[in-house]
């Protein structure tokens, strides 16, 4: 009889229980910040908190007359630990004047417990005792340990406090800590839940602020099937104004590019990423010549495993032709256009194989141009090597190479010719200078 009893003692408690449990798993469904600065929302969360201890309230297991046994022990300890002054006293406001309206003989042992769990819940946050307790699961246990010992202290003022406290020391000492632990475990990972998405939506925005904070840089990341994940606001417009297209998160990238060449490019080097590689790349626009760009490729690692590929790109034509006019001087004459001393010097080196054989090397030089100079200025100097170039060039420019290696001096490298083709192609150069006049 007594074990049927203390059985059907649990089960009413357990109910009760459960419906706190309840209330808490659909608390943790939703966003709401437990650490809340609106004063709105704490005043909104005590209601709540009022309406469930007035819920759980009334599905209580009762002992006799007047005496009812629930979860509220558990709901405002919790309350003042996470939900702070405002919604724990809003909420024991609440429960505190329904508990009065039912009345009975275990009202001043009822409205105890509500305040002086309450009061240490809000104690426990205040003096931040979890500092103390670093085990996430024993700190919840020892709270509901502590919260339902002053619980059965509140049943000395009942009208029989020994029956009282034999009959609910197994559920509120042996049952009670452990669903005070689950519940405390719950919010405490829906807090933390929270933190992380607020910490991700910051991080989030800050990237995509500095992402957009570059107007010649295109920046974007692709998953491993060459989709959009992320990208800033200028390839956002650079792909609107040569494509024509607003893309999104999700797109496939390759199709939105329409020259087959570059498309194919673009594939084998994001493939080349995917499988670790770090490089750059500099490459002219098929889509576009003349057009240059260098685009950085580097794998977006998750625990060690390539997820994707991040792209940094911007154009580079200026610099390329700026390096192709340095190039260019390095080895033409700029006067004349001509390849100058250290091209032909290279030149030299490179053809010493039996590939260029038979190679005819003319070297001549202007007789007069200091005469030129002296007599008319190093303008009307400049101009009878220029025309001197010229007719070389004319001459030479599908045969062979005319080097300027000094003042006056030429040299024309002409591989495969031989002594008679070379010479001919002088006496003709030679009648034609005789006829022009400076």
């Amino acid at each position: 009889m007594i074990l049927d009893e203390f059985i059907k003692t649990m089960i009413d408690l357990l109910n009760n229980a459960i419906i706190l449990l309840a209330l808490v798993f659909l608390y943790a469904a939703t966003n709401f910040d437990t650490d809340t600065k609106y004063k709105s929302k704490k005043i909104m969360a005590g209601f709540i908190i009022g309406l469930s201890a007035i819920f759980v309230m009334s599905n209580p297991w009762q002992l006799s007359q007047g005496l009812f046994f629930d979860t509220r022990s558990i709901l405002f300890g919790i309350s003042g630990v996470f939900f702070g002054f405002i919604p724990t006293v809003i909420g024991a406001l609440f429960a505190v004047i329904y508990r009065i309206y039912l009345g009975g003989g275990g009202v001043y042992a009822g409205v105890a417990t509500i305040v002086l769990t309450g009061a240490f819940g809000l104690t426990w946050r205040y003096a931040n005792l979890n500092q103390y307790i670093k085990h996430r699961y024993l700190r919840y246990y020892i709270l509901g340990l502590i919260l339902h010992v002053l619980t059965e202290m509140a049943f000395l003022l009942t009208p029989e406090p020994i029956e009282v406290i034999r009959n609910t020391i197994p559920a509120y000492i042996g049952l009670f800590p452990f669903i005070t632990m689950i519940i405390g475990v719950v919010i405490e990972n829906q807090k933390d839940r929270l933190f992380l998405n607020i910490e991700i939506k910051k991080q989030r925005t800050l990237l995509q602020a500095s992402l957009d904070s570059t107007t010649s840089m295109e920046m974007y990341a692709l998953d491993k099937d060459i989709h959009y994940i992320v990208f800033n606001e200028f390839h956002r417009k650079q792909m609107k104004s040569f494509y024509g297209i607003d893309i999104k998160a999700g797109d496939d990238y390759l199709a939105h590019i329409e020259n087959p060449q570059m498309r194919l490019r673009l594939q084998k080097n994001i493939k080349k990423a995917l499988n670790g590689e770090i490089f750059m790349d500099t490459s002219e626009v098929e889509a576009n010549p003349g057009k240059y760009i260098e685009e950085r490729f580097t794998p977006i690692l998750d625990d060690f495993q390539i997820v994707g590929v991040t792209i940094f790109s911007y154009e580079v034509t200026d610099r390329k032709k700026y390096e192709a006019s340095i190039l260019y001087l390095s080895y033409n004459d700029a006067l004349t256009g001509l390849y100058n001393r250290r091209y032909y010097q290279e030149k030299m080196l490179e053809m010493d194989t039996p590939e260029s054989l038979p190679l005819s090397v003319i070297q001549c030089d202007i007789n007069g141009l200091k005469i030129m100079n002296d007599a008319f200025g190093h303008q009307a100097g400049d101009e009878l090597l220029i025309e001197v170039s010229k007719a070389f060039k004319q001459a030479f420019f599908d045969k062979g190479m005319v080097c300027r290696i000094g003042g006056d001096e030429f040299v024309v490298l002409l591989p495969h010719y031989a002594y008679q083709q070379a010479n001919y192609i002088v006496d003709k150069i030679k009648q034609n200078l005789e006829k022009k006049t400076i």
